[in-house]
């Protein structure tokens, strides 16, 4: 059963994004306050007898017709009102007529505390509870639609480093509730991937990334000895699924600044694929200050959100 309670607020949210903990200065400045007339429904949505969170930022719209809208999904450790402020997406939609949503993961049950997601190799508690984070996410599908003006054809999702894991947990489960997914700093560690539809797939990681490597493998020991251990699928691993099951035909590349976009062509209608490597990116998400490519604002074009 899902139980929804909302409770509207207007609030100026100030704090960093929490990823996977690691051994690198991961926490970026905060980027931007979201404007003071964007309301927060605060709601709670019960499945499987949990009661979960996650903060909906609508926009403003004389319209009544349907909109996009943007699942963000935080990394380990971190929590929605970090995701918010450090990706800086609210202005974004606010700007563009697209809602955001911010979605809580459950408790670490470590001494540092945060949320984090059951994505299948990571992360802590949710992964040993075996936490049904794929049913919340499609009961928070259910209530933007219902509930926020949403457009259930073009309703995107993705996170960064754990919350990425899970966007690519969600596209394999439920893809064909999705529009697209957005992967920052995370790997497709999902062991038997369905992924009933093709779809647009974005993925930006920085190649000296620490804590989710580019090339694979555990993570460092700092985050190992605060999460856990597991193994990480290499970023080609991702690839080299999507590419397959969206049937690409090649690929060119180009570059921003100090990234690597490589944009694969003749997919099959309605999908895609692009791959942003980020030189000496570390695990962190990329803005113009910090890793010289903005990430949220590659985002919102990649997927046309742009208004």
């Amino acid at each position: 059963m899902t139980r929804v309670v909302t409770l509207l607020a207007a609030s100026l949210l100030v704090a960093a994004l929490a990823g996977c903990a690691t051994g690198q200065t991961d926490a970026p400045a905060a980027l931007s306050v979201m404007p003071a007339a964007a309301q927060t429904a605060q709601t709670i949505l019960e499945v499987g007898g949990l009661e979960r969170a996650v903060s909906i930022r609508d926009i403003d719209a004389a319209s009544t017709a349907l909109v996009p809208a943007l699942i963000l999904l935080h990394g380990a450790t971190g929590d929605s009102a970090r995701a918010e402020n450090a990706t800086g997406m609210t202005e974004l939609g606010q700007s563009n007529g697209f809602v955001v949503a911010y979605p809580d993961g459950t408790s670490t049950g470590r001494p540092i505390g945060g949320n984090a997601w059951n994505a299948g190799r990571c992360c802590a508690l949710p992964v040993t509870d075996d936490i049904d984070d794929a049913a919340f996410i499609e009961a928070l599908i259910d209530e933007l639609i219902a509930n926020h003006g949403v457009d259930p054809a073009r309703i995107y999702m993705g996170g960064f480093s754990n919350g990425g894991m899970m966007s690519y947990r969600a596209a394999c489960e439920f893809g064909d509730r999705l529009a697209g997914i957005f992967v920052v700093g995370g790997a497709f560690n999902v062991d038997d991937c369905a992924a009933p539809k093709a779809l647009p797939v974005l993925i930006i990681h920085g190649d000296a990334d620490a804590t989710v490597p580019y090339d694979g493998g555990e993570p460092n020991p700092v985050t190992a000895e605060r999460l856990g251990t597991w193994v990480n699928a290499p970023l080609s691993e991702a690839v080299d699924f999507w590419n397959d099951r969206n049937a690409c035909a090649g690929s060119s590349t180009s570059r921003d600044g100090t990234a690597s976009l490589e944009l694969f062509d003749g997919c099959a209608d309605g999908s895609g694929l692009e791959v942003v490597t980020i030189a000496a990116g570390r695990h962190q998400w990329p803005t113009d200050v910090t890793e010289g490519f903005n990430a949220s604002s590659f985002i919102v074009g990649y997927f046309g959100l742009a208004a």
